[in-house]
C-alpha cells in the first residue's frame, strides 16, 4: 500500500475510533447518577454531552500523542463529527421516543393485544387506553407544563397556565420551521 492510502487508511481509523469511544462513553453517561436531578431527557443529554466532548479530548489528546501521531485539525474534526452524531441520533431517537405519542400507540398495542381476537385493539379501545394510560396516569399534561416551566416558555398563576414571551418567540420561531420545510398541521 502506498503512502497516501495509508495515511487515509489511519485518518479513517482515528476517525472510527473516536466515534466509538465517544459513543459509548456518552451511552454509558446515562447510566451514571450526573445530572439526574435534571428532569427534563434533552437537557439532560445536553449536559451529558458536553462533558463526554471534553473527556473525550484529554483521551484523545493523550491518545494522539502514543498512538494516533495525527494533526491536531483531524482530531479536531473527528471529534466533532462524533459530537454531531451523537447529538442528531439523541434528539432524533431517545428524545423523539420520549416525547412520542406513537411510540405510545404501538407499545400498547403490543402489550394489550394478546386480548383481542382481531389481533390487535379496536380504535376506541386505544382511544380509551391513550386518554386512560397515557394522559391521565402517565400525568402526560402536568408533565409538559412543568417542562416547559423549567424552561420558562409558560408560567403558572395558580391554575391558569400562560405563554411567557419566551413561548411566544419559540412559537413564532416554529411557525418559520414550519414554513421553510413546507409543513403543515395537516389533519389525517
Amino acid at each position: 500500500m502506498n503512502d497516501r492510502k495509508k495515511y487515509f487508511v489511519k485518518i479513517l481509523a482515528v476517525y472510527f475510533i473516536i466515534l466509538i469511544l465517544f459513543s459509548f462513553l456518552f451511552i454509558l453517561s446515562f447510566h451514571t447518577p450526573l445530572f439526574l436531578e435534571q428532569r427534563v431527557l434533552f437537557y439532560r443529554g445536553l449536559f451529558l454531552l458536553l462533558i463526554i466532548t471534553f473527556t473525550t479530548l484529554i483521551i484523545c489528546l493523550f491518545l494522539n500523542k502514543y498512538f494516533f501521531k495525527v494533526s491536531f485539525e483531524t482530531l479536531f474534526a473527528s471529534l466533532i463529527l462524533a459530537f454531531c452524531f451523537n447529538l442528531s441520533f439523541f434528539i432524533v431517537f431517545p428524545v423523539t421516543f420520549d416525547r412520542s405519542v406513537t411510540t405510545y400507540l404501538l407499545s400498547a398495542i403490543k402489550e394489550k393485544s394478546g386480548t383481542q381476537t382481531c389481533g390487535g385493539l379496536p380504535e376506541k379501545q386505544l382511544e380509551q387506553l391513550f386518554i386512560d394510560e397515557y394522559v391521565l396516569d402517565q400525568k402526560a399534561v402536568s408533565r409538559r407544563i412543568k417542562e416547559q416551566s423549567i424552561i420558562k416558555t409558560v408560567e403558572k398563576d395558580r391554575d391558569c397556565v400562560k405563554l411567557t414571551q419566551r413561548g411566544d418567540n419559540l412559537l413564532n420561531f416554529l411557525n418559520l420551521i414550519k414554513k421553510l420545510y413546507s409543513f403543515s398541521d395537516q389533519k389525517y
